[in-house]
């Protein structure tokens, strides 16, 4: 995919939905298939129920499809093709953890990630073709940028740094144990 433009997309079943996985699947493939001009990296799914079958479906969609490709494993270099991605497109929560880090857009899809911090730059929608599509076409034309809500990159270890050596661990309560 050097030097083309494509979408990477991790979806894993979700046992918190209420629609079907079969649905789901048919909402994210039509969506997708009206952008001719991009290529899409679909990632594996996980193994809880419905994983199999989205992996089914990611493996049909590519081979009919010239500018689908199924990769069951990208292992290290998921986070390079994270980086060169025109948007992060699924319900993984490295959309939400890593992808704004790489300063990249994120369309997060239905609810397995609700609860969590959604920075600058992940939008959220719903498991709807046209709604997905539309989505996709704002975040194309308007994305202005990622945020970091975990600290910044560089910084983590000198605040943990900072908080560990200005703790003063002998004013901590230690546990008792009671044997029985």
């Amino acid at each position: 995919l050097k030097n083309k433009d494509y979408f990477l997309l991790t979806l894993h079943a979700s046992t918190r939905c209420d629609e079907n996985i079969e649905s789901q699947a048919k909402a994210v493939i039509q969506a997708l298939d009206s952008f001719k001009n991009f290529h899409v990296l679909v990632t594996q799914s996980n193994i809880d129920p419905g994983g199999l079958y989205l992996n089914e479906q990611w493996n049909q969609w590519s081979h009919q499809k010239d500018n689908i490709h199924f990769v069951p494993i990208l292992g290290d270099d998921y986070l390079v093709a994270a980086a060169y991605a025109s948007v992060v497109i699924g319900n993984s929560s490295s959309g939400i953890l890593e992808a704004p880090y790489l300063n990249r857009p994120v369309l997060n899809l239905g609810n397995r990630q609700d609860g969590r911090v959604m920075p600058k730059g992940v939008y959220t929608e719903k498991f709807d073709s046209e709604a997905i599509q539309l989505s996709l076409e704002k975040i194309l034309n308007t994305y202005d940028g990622s945020e970091q809500v975990y600290g910044t990159p560089g910084q983590v270890v000198s605040k943990i740094y900072d908080i560990l050596t200005g703790t003063f661990f002998s004013n901590l309560i230690y546990k008792k144990f009671y044997d029985a």
